[in-house]
Formats: C-alpha cells, structure tokens, sequence
C-alpha cells in the first residue's frame, strides 16, 4: 500500500504492493509490482499487475498487460531496463513496445492543452529505444485517427531532458476525415479527406527548423467535399492571396461551395517558407522560384464557382505562425 508522487506532476501511484528482485547473475529472478492507480503526466492509469524478470542486470516484463487509460485500454507489449555500468554513465538503455485502443481524443486534449479534438485514437508502437541521451523508434509509429491513418517514420529524439533537445522525423498522414479536423483548429468548415505529408522535419528547442509539408485532399466515393465561407476566407488569409470567381458581396451570399481539389505546402528553409499549392511538382516549383509566382489552393466546382489563389512564394516563417494563429482565433490577419 506504497503512495508515490514525484511532486511535479511527472509521476504518482496509490496502492503500490509487491516484491522486486535485480540481479547481476545470470539466474533470473521473478518479481511483481501491482497498483490500484497510476498517474503519468496527469493520465489516470487503472490498475494492473506486471510480473518481471531480472537477469544479468535488467528489469523486462515477462507478459503483455493491458491498463485502462483515458476510456480505452494501453498495453504494455514490451518493458526493459539496462542500466548503465559504472565505467558507463551513459550507457543505460530502456525498450518500450505498446498498443494504444480506442483513447478518448477529447479527453487527451484537454489535459495536454491541445485543440478540441474529438473522437477516438488507436495506434501502436513497435519499439522505442532509449540509449545514452537518444530515444528512437525501431519501425514505424501508427496511429488511427479521424477516421484515417497518421505514420511516423524515422523518428529520433536527442537529449529530450537536456538543453535544446532535437528531433527529426517523416510523418505521412492518408485518409484523414476534414469535417473534425478544421473544426478543432477553427478554421470555418472542409468536408472531405486528405492525404498529407511532412518530409525532413526537425526541430531545435521543440521549434521547427525545417520540414517540407504539403496537404492535399482526395476524393472518395460518397464523400462529399465542400467548404465553408468562412474557410474560404482563412484559406486565403493564409496563402497571402485571395478568392475568386465572384464579387465580395455576392461571395456572402452563399454559405459554402463545392471544391474538386484543395492543396497547400510549405517548404521551411532559413525561417523562410517556400509555398505552393495543387500543382506542388518539383518542376513548378522550380519554374515559380522566387519569382512570386502565384500557385492555387482551391479549386471550385460546380456552380457558384470559387478558386482561391496564394501570390506570396516565399513567406517569413513567423509571418505565417502568426497567420495561422490569427485564423484559428477567429481574427482577420493583416496582409502586407
């Protein structure tokens, strides 16, 4: 009956029972630690037993468990901990295999402050390793969200506790459904599905550096894909240009419109992003450079037709974060 709290909001456990064995020889030795609650990073676990093993001076879990978090279930696949010799202070390693089912996004959103999200998330972590001041994935993250699939490959974390901790990693996104997805973020209303990809994304102090990001939607048989007034205006807040097809007074009068394509992409480099819309080809970017080319975003369909068209290629890195915030806050950003 052991209670725990680190005091920080990290870690805390109420109902701790059980016997821990380590050893150093090559015999294992049996333990098992059980709780009725446990607390990460303000995430009621429920209770649960882990039997471990220890030999040659590691800690693994003997058996899979599953614990009951955020109205779904967690199960710990794989649990391993070497620490480090002594002539190695850095050489502790930690190996980590999970599956995530049906977690309420909801409810994770609003303790990790994130946007009102809704619906459920599923995924699975093949293997995380944590060696030294390095924590990486070996195999690809999966995650099932909006109605989609989110994966992430490639991913590495350096000194995550440490001063100026970097990351880098490829994240592929297919299917994703835009109805909850624009209206967590505020960004007036899409129907539809997009596919989306961020390449080379790194960041220093939890800030991006560089990425190469594009967003497209695709079409699915019975989807229906329209977009609100309000998205119309935001897309072309965001994309430095404007919407046309119709006059600003007759734009109001009508609540949404039908889009065949929308697409838009930002390729940060030197705190400058490079933009580009529906034709992203390497060759069209090429041939718009740094010209000022402009680039579409949507692409109307049916009657009353809408196209939205960006005219800055290449915008400062703050001026779009600012953008994008002001959007998603409902306000209406300054263009210059």
């Amino acid at each position: 009956e052991v209670a725990v709290d680190s005091g920080d909001g990290r870690l805390s456990a109420a109902g701790l029972n059980g016997e821990l064995r380590w050893t150093t020889h090559g015999t294992a030795q049996a333990s098992r630690l059980d709780w009725r609650a446990i607390n990460v990073y303000g995430i009621a676990l429920g209770p649960a037993q882990l039997n471990v093993s220890s030999r040659l001076g590691d800690f693994q879990i003997i058996a899979p468990v599953a614990v009951a978090a955020v109205g779904g279930t967690l199960e710990l696949q794989q649990l391993r901990w070497q620490p480090s010799a002594e002539s190695d202070a850095d050489g502790s390693q930690f190996e980590l295999a999970l599956a995530l089912s049906d977690l309420d996004l909801a409810s994770l959103s609003a303790q990790f402050g994130w946007p009102p999200f809704a619906g459920k998330l599923s995924g699975r972590l093949p293997k995380a390793s944590y060696i030294g001041d390095t924590l990486s994935l070996d195999g690809a993250l999966e995650i099932d969200v909006f109605d989609g699939q989110l994966r992430i490959d490639g991913l590495t974390l350096e000194r995550p506790f440490g001063v100026a901790p970097t990351l880098g990693a490829n994240i592929a996104m297919r299917g994703l459904d835009m109805q909850p997805l624009t209206a967590a973020f505020g960004f007036g209303e899409i129907t539809g599905r997009m596919d989306g990809d961020i390449g080379q994304l790194r960041l220093v102090d939890w800030e991006p550096v560089a990425f190469d990001a594009h967003f497209r939607t695709v079409a699915r048989k019975g989807v229906k894909r329209r977009i609100s007034q309000r998205a119309v205006n935001d897309l072309s807040s965001v994309g430095g240009g404007f919407a046309g097809g119709l006059q600003g007074s007759a734009l109001r009068v009508f609540d949404s419109f039908g889009y065949s394509e929308i697409a838009l992409g930002c390729r940060l480099r030197n705190n400058v992003c490079q933009m580009r819309g529906i034709d992203a080809s390497p060759e069209a970017d090429r041939k718009a450079g740094s010209s000022g080319a402009g680039y579409t975003v949507v692409e109307g369909s049916g009657l009353p037709r809408i196209t939205v068209n960006g005219f800055a290629r290449q915008v400062d890195w703050p001026v779009l974060v600012a953008r994008l915030k002001a959007v998603s806050e409902g306000q209406s950003p300054r263009i210059e």
